[in-house]
Formats: C-alpha cells, structure tokens, sequence
C-alpha cells in the first residue's frame, strides 16, 4: 500500500473530523490556571494587594495589576502541576469531535510530526532526568477552508482529493 504525503496547498476531504485540542499531558496548564484562578479569587487578589503595598515604598510598582495577578496564578498552576506530575506519564493526542466538518473540502497550510509515548523516571532529581519512551509518531496537518473553518487534524482522519 502506498503511503499518502501531504504537502503545502492540497486538497484534502475530512473523512473523521476529530481535531486536534493539544498534545501533551494530562493536565493542562490554561484549565490548571483558570480553575486555581476561580477557586482562590478572593485570596490571590487581597494577597497580590497586600503585597504590592508592602513593596511600593522599595519598589514603585507602576505596572498592571492584572499581570502581577496573572504572574502570581502562573506560577502557583506551574507548581500545581509540577507536584502533579503533569496529571500522568502518558503523552497523548486530545481531540474535539466537530461533525459539522466531516466530507468537507479543506486545503493544508502547514505540516508537522508528533510524538506520543510515556514519561520515565520523574523524580524531580537532577541526577535521575526523566525519558520518553515512544510508543507513536503522528502527523499533523493544519488545514483552513471556507468559513474560518482551520485547526490542526491527524492525516489518518482525512484523504486526499
């Protein structure tokens, strides 16, 4: 069976319109931040409040408040994921159902592979660094159409027209 490449301007028709949402771990660090956001709201803006305060007189802060919030919540989310172990050891591909897409006529815009596996040896030691181990190779292709219909699919879920 011949292999199918795909390249820049083809043509190509959605036979599974299974999208892709990311790739990566478990957790995700947007919805890790959103929901320590919404759960602690309250705290984290009377602690960033207080704390500006306490710095103003050293240090004249002029900047955003929103951004030293948003700074505060990135690096709470990080170490939330970090001790998490990013919600597992498997890397995988998450994708979104859009059924309005399938038999659509889409052309490619970009291409890249991917990689799925596990994660070894997360101990968080500098002597032991964690290794992948791949189990997948994947290709993706971005395609854009007509009505802004454009994101990224597995090349298994469409043909070539």
């Amino acid at each position: 069976m011949k292999k199918t490449v795909f390249r820049f301007g083809d043509k190509i028709r959605i036979v599974n319109p299974e999208f892709v949402k990311r790739v990566g771990y478990p957790m995700d660090f947007g919805e890790v931040m959103s929901e320590f956001y919404c759960k602690n709201k309250e705290l984290i803006e009377k602690v960033s409040e207080d704390l500006l305060l306490k710095i103003y007189h050293h240090f004249p802060y002029e900047g955003d408040f929103g951004k030293f919030i948003e700074a505060i919540v990135k690096v709470c989310a990080s170490e939330i994921m970090r001790k998490e172990c990013y919600g597992g050891a498997k890397r995988d591909i998450y994708t979104i159902d859009i059924p309005g897409l399938r038999n659509n006529v889409l052309t490619v815009t970009s291409r890249k592979i991917v990689s799925t596996g596990y994660r070894s040896g997360v101990t968080g030691s500098q002597d032991d660094p964690p290794s992948f181990q791949c189990t997948g190779r994947h290709v993706l292709l971005e395609v854009a159409g007509k009505l802004g219909a454009e994101g990224w699919i597995e090349a298994k879920n469409v043909e070539k027209v």
